[in-house]
């Protein structure tokens, strides 16, 4: 999984079919795998389930189908980021006698996944934090008129003292960088920051076309 700082992909909201095959020849060796099944959202990070019939795919191969699944959700097919909540069930394909092997079947799998994932609708999301700021009063509309800009939300504002306010907001850690900086100069100094990652929520459509693009630049 990558860090706190990266965006991760949605679990898929139904299940996603693939039926995919790999047939590639050259001048000395070929390739060939087909692998067929579909996926469905989960509550763990990763299941992998074989339902295959004896003779539609070798059992020496099933072990790199799963692998190749999970090259799949490493890296997953938008713009690169992981996949969680997913669980991948073979369910059969194919084989040739002289051109299948183990590669074949990871690659093939790893394809499959992307087919049936991108089937799904799946979505980028963004870590969610929730931001706790201690201002005087007299800060306390800039910090909120900020929170708002930056895609923000404030969940409540309460009284501290008589002249103190406690801002609380959720707001997306992309747009929490550099807010040390941000504060401080929103409120001369004068007031304190925390924050947690409460959740991932899925990041605006134009935001991931955004992602998409840089990706495949």
């Amino acid at each position: 999984m990558k860090t706190l700082n990266n965006y991760r992909i949605s679990p898929i909201p139904e299940f996603g079919s693939f039926n995919y095959r790999l047939k590639k020849q050259t001048s000395c060796l070929g390739l060939y795998a087909h692998v067929t099944g579909r996926l469905e959202a989960c509550e763990a990070s990763f299941i992998f389930e074989n339902r295959v019939m004896d003779g539609e795919i070798p059992r020496e191969f099933i072990p790199a189908c799963e692998q190749g699944f999970r090259d799949a959700i490493a890296k997953g097919p938008l713009a690169g980021y992981p996949i969680t909540g997913v669980k991948a069930i073979l369910e059969g394909g194919s084989y040739h006698e002289v051109d299948s092997r183990e590669i074949a079947f990871r690659l093939a799998a790893r394809k499959a996944f992307y087919q049936g994932f991108l089937a799904a609708n799946p979505a980028i999301l963004e870590p969610i934090m929730s931001v706790v700021v201690q201002t005087r009063d007299r800060y306390a509309k800039a910090i909120i008129q900020d929170f708002l800009f930056h895609r923000g939300s404030i969940k409540q504002v309460n009284k501290r003292s008589i002249a103190f306010t406690v801002i609380y907001a959720e707001v997306p850690l992309s747009e929490m960088l550099g807010y040390a900086d941000r504060l401080r100069s929103l409120s001369e100094r004068k007031s304190y920051f925390s924050m947690e990652l409460i959740n991932y929520q899925a990041v605006p459509e134009s935001i991931q076309q955004q992602l998409i693009e840089k990706t495949t630049a």
